[in-house]
C-alpha cells in the first residue's frame, strides 16, 4: 500500500513540475508566486528523495541504529513537507492540484514511518 503511494506522490510531483514550468511561459504570474512555487516543489522534491535515500541507508543498519535515525530523517522530511505544504497554495492553480495531494501523501508516509517504529 505505502509502494503506490509514494509511486502516486512521485507522479503527482512530476505534474506539478511539469504545470509549474508550462505556467511560467504561458501565464503571467507574480515573481514572488514563482519563487514560492519553485520552494514548495524543491522541498517537496527533496523530501521524497530523501525518504528514498533513507530507506536504502536503513536497509543496511540494525535495529538500534534504525531506532536512532528514522526519527531524524523523519523530522527533516516533515519540515521540507511542512514548508511544500504552506508555498504550495501559491503556484498556479494547474500545480497546486498536484502539489498539495503529493504534500498530503508524503506527510501521511512520514507520520506512518515514524509510527512505524
Amino acid at each position: 500500500m505505502a509502494e503506490l503511494l509514494v509511486i502516486l506522490s512521485v507522479l503527482l510531483l512530476i505534474c506539478g513540475w511539469c504545470f509549474s514550468i508550462a505556467a511560467q511561459y504561458r501565464h503571467r504570474i507574480a515573481p514572488w508566486r514563482r519563487i514560492l512555487s519553485f520552494a514548495a516543489l524543491t522541498c517537496l522534491t527533496l523530501s521524497v528523495i530523501e525518504m528514498f535515500g533513507g530507506a536504502v541507508l536503513l536497509q543496511r543498519l540494525d535495529f538500534e541504529r534504525r531506532f536512532y535515525l528514522i526519527p531524524r530523517l523523519a523530522l527533516v522530511g516533515l519540515a521540507f513537507t511542512s514548508v511544500s505544504l504552506i508555498t504550495g497554495s501559491f503556484a498556479h492553480w494547474r500545480a497546486v492540484l498536484c502539489i498539495l495531494p503529493a504534500t498530503l501523501i508524503v506527510g501521511f508516509l512520514w507520520c506512518i514511518a515514524v509510527l512505524a517504529l
